[in-house]
């Protein structure tokens, strides 16, 4: 009885080990190299500026024209990086 549970154990064991040394295996070895599919270009993100006869101005700045004085300041004034827009800051009379 004693030689039976033995039997029984070794049994097992060697079908598990049939088992797991036929499993499929796989290598990265043998995968071809991917390269990636898009750069980021820095050059060609969207800048923050506002825009005024055809030169870009900076958050902040202020420009006068004519009676209008306009401030760059954010389109949105919840977004910390969100587009920029001219507001009118003062009007003279």
């Amino acid at each position: 009885m004693h030689f039976l549970k033995h039997g029984w154990l070794v049994m097992i064991g060697v079908m598990g080990f049939v088992a797991i040394s036929n499993a499929k295996q796989y290598s990265t070895d043998t995968l071809p190299i991917i390269q990636s599919a898009a750069q980021l270009q820095l050059d060609l993100l969207p800048q923050r500026h506002c825009l005024y006869a055809g030169k870009a101005y900076s958050l902040g700045a202020i420009i006068r024209t004519d009676n209008i004085v306009l401030e760059c300041r954010s389109a949105q004034d919840i977004e910390l990086n969100g587009p920029l827009k001219w507001v009118i800051r003062e009007q003279s009379p």
